[in-house]
């Protein structure tokens, strides 16, 4: 049951992945964009590596909010953090250091609490302040121990070694995907000042020839599959169940060092709970994520040293 769920929800992450490759390079020709704003935000894009140099700061914040739960009230999630970034090439594992202290705050869904705490990886080893220890103890796990573990869970699906045939698809449907970007009104770029805004609009995607052609043309031969039939109802139904939904991906560039050293990621959409509910009445589930990162102290001076104490965690070997 676990498996098929996952094997289902990887088609799902297919579809979604291919689409967004295909939006990407949409982005990179920058669609409606006039030619020297293309090129200056793809100068930027392309310098931005160069720019930040070998060390620099980060200050992020991320917010999620969901409202409309039934019989619930609204759940509020929010983190900031900030800390350097730094280039070690010394480590084969995770060519970069980095730390960051971070406050989280969220309520909702019947708990709510709120602390602060620091992460750092250094040559390679991820350390974290563990909050469920009084003292908050640093601990640490080493990246190759993390990506083996998940390498080898077998209740997780490879998407490299997905194959296509076993779940009915071929390259007609795979030519079909490609041409979701399309879809009128699915995606946009603009400019104000040195703010470049991308967006890619899943309610228009849904309601678009693109969309249904697929669906039409995929519905059947995913039905005969057990591992993927539940999918196949899901998506005649997308439309109706996901009202609205944006994406948007937000550029701030400088212009002194001709770098975007600012990112937001903003992903908003309505649920019709009703549909789900079978309650006509009922309100629509609304979700709200927003990511948003600045770069500053470019080429800059740092440290990031390895907790003394830090007590090294071994990862527990899959279960076969």
């Amino acid at each position: 049951m676990v498996r098929t769920f996952l094997k289902t929800s990887l088609l799902a992450l297919l579809i979604a992945t291919v689409g967004a490759v295909s939006a990407q390079d949409a982005m990179s020709t920058c669609l409606n964009l006039s030619a020297d704003d293309c090129a200056y935000i793809n100068a930027a894009d392309a310098n931005t590596a160069t720019a930040l140099g070998s060390a620099f700061t980060q200050t992020f914040t991320i917010d999620v909010t969901v409202s409309g739960i039934p019989d619930s009230e609204d759940a509020k999630f929010h983190v900031d953090g900030t800390g350097p970034i730094i280039q070690n090439m010394a480590s084969t594992d995770v060519p970069l250091n980095f730390s960051s202290t971070m406050n989280v705050d969220f309520n909702g869904v019947g708990q709510s609490g709120k602390g602060s705490f620091e992460v750092r990886l250094v040559d390679g080893v991820f350390y974290f302040q563990d909050p469920t220890t009084p003292d908050m103890k640093w601990k640490g796990v080493k990246v190759t121990d993390l990506t083996a573990a998940a390498a080898s869970n077998p209740m997780m699906p490879s998407a490299s070694s997905l194959d296509l045939s076993s779940l009915g698809l071929d390259e007609k449907d795979m030519t079909a995907l490609m041409e979701l970007p399309k879809a009128q009104g699915f995606l946009d770029h603009s400019r104000s000042g040195e703010t470049f805004t991308f967006t890619a609009d899943i309610g228009a995607l849904l309601k678009s020839g693109e969309w249904t052609k697929l669906a039409t043309q995929l519905a059947p031969k995913l039905q005969n599959n057990p591992d993927t039939a539940q999918f196949s109802m899901l998506l005649g139904v997308l439309p109706m169940l996901l009202s609205k939904g944006t994406v948007k991906l937000v550029q701030v560039v400088d212009p002194a060092v001709n770098a975007v050293t600012e990112l937001s990621i903003m992903v908003d959409g309505e649920v019709n709970a009703g549909m789900m509910s079978g309650d006509s009445a009922a309100k629509p589930i609304v979700l709200s994520v927003s990511f948003n990162v600045k770069l500053s102290d470019m080429n800059g001076s740092f440290t990031v040293e390895a907790p003394a104490d830090a007590e090294i965690q071994e990862m527990p070997a899959a279960a076969n």
